[in-house]
């Protein structure tokens, strides 16, 4: 028995060792721009120095997925630019280890700027059950940084069993060049009654306070990682039609609770932008949108400090 056990032992070992060396070859292949993916993992690089680095959900993905926005904001600000914002409504645990793993990869960066949303504080939906691990390469710091932080086990398993697939291993990148879609494009107006359901839909927990308690001190540990590496840290809500979501009071005091230990700026954009044709939806800026946004709001507050 024990020696039908080694051999078994022995057997997956093997097809373990196998399964990496031909992902890690897979993945050789891979050498995304960060217009080009939703993966964030495959386009973090090593040993860089960028002057602005995002955080955020898709709200602040859209600053450099479409690639006219990712040039309109780098020739706009005169800064190199680099996007850890999670596509899909990716939450803070999810930030928090992004974050985390380009520090490690030697990467630097000046200003820290967080469009922090909400609602990613009331539920395990956009943090432990978000579809980052069908987009992701299998890296094993990665999947131990996982473990660490409680990802359940059908997440994990995902996570392997999905670079084991056709669709993975023949991915190509994928190019948006503008988005130039408005509300009207898509035939919706600003109805009340829908606009309200899109905000009811981003808290499928409510405004549950058990998993606020859980999800609210890793806003501590994104500032204290931008302490350690000296960045100039930005919270900032991002704009919207859709007005300040019920869960922003409770973060607002949150925010102003770590004003005591941390040193970082808040900057409230939910009001910013008001006119219609600039979202392609009741909460994303289209490109034109993103144009005046940066060079209306955005710009203005993050050279401020550099002229003074």
């Amino acid at each position: 028995m024990k020696r039908f056990a080694g051999r078994l032992g022995l057997f997956v070992a093997l097809n373990a060792a196998i399964g990496i060396l031909v992902l890690a070859a897979v993945d050789a292949r891979y050498a995304f721009e960060q217009w080009q993916t939703d993966s964030l993992l495959l386009s973090t690089p090593r040993d860089t120095h960028f002057d602005l680095v995002i955080l955020g959900t898709s709200h602040a993905r859209l600053f450099t997925r479409i690639k006219h926005n990712y040039d309109f904001l780098s020739d706009a600000l005169d800064m190199q630019v680099f996007n850890l914002a999670i596509p899909f409504g990716g939450g803070i645990l999810l930030e928090k280890m992004y974050l985390r793993n380009f520090f490690e990869r030697g990467n630097r960066a000046d200003i820290l700027l967080y469009f922090l949303d909400p609602y990613v504080f009331f539920s395990p939906l956009p943090n432990k059950y978000h579809k980052f691990v069908y987009y992701e390469p299998l890296r094993m710091s990665f999947l131990l940084e996982m473990i660490r932080n409680g990802m359940p086990f059908e997440r994990v398993f995902t996570y392997i069993r999905s670079k084991f697939t056709y669709r993975w291993i023949t991915q190509e990148p994928v190019l948006i060049a503008y988005e130039s879609a408005t509300l009207a494009d898509w035939g919706i107006a600003l109805e009340p009654k829908r606009m309200r359901a899109r905000a009811e839909s981003l808290y499928p927990d409510g405004l549950s306070q058990g998993y606020f308690q859980y999800y609210s001190p890793m806003l501590g540990e994104v500032l204290e990682m931008a302490r350690a590496h000296q960045c100039r840290m930005i919270l900032a809500f991002p704009p919207t039609l859709l007005g300040h979501e019920k869960g922003a009071p409770q973060v607002l005091e949150l925010i102003e609770g770590y004003r005591k230990q941390y040193d970082f700026e808040f900057c409230d954009f939910t009001a910013a932008i008001d006119d219609v044709d600039l979202y392609y939806d009741y909460d994303h800026l289209n490109s034109p949108g993103l144009e005046a946004f940066v060079t209306r709001f955005l710009e203005p507050v993050l050279t401020e400090r550099k002229g003074s």
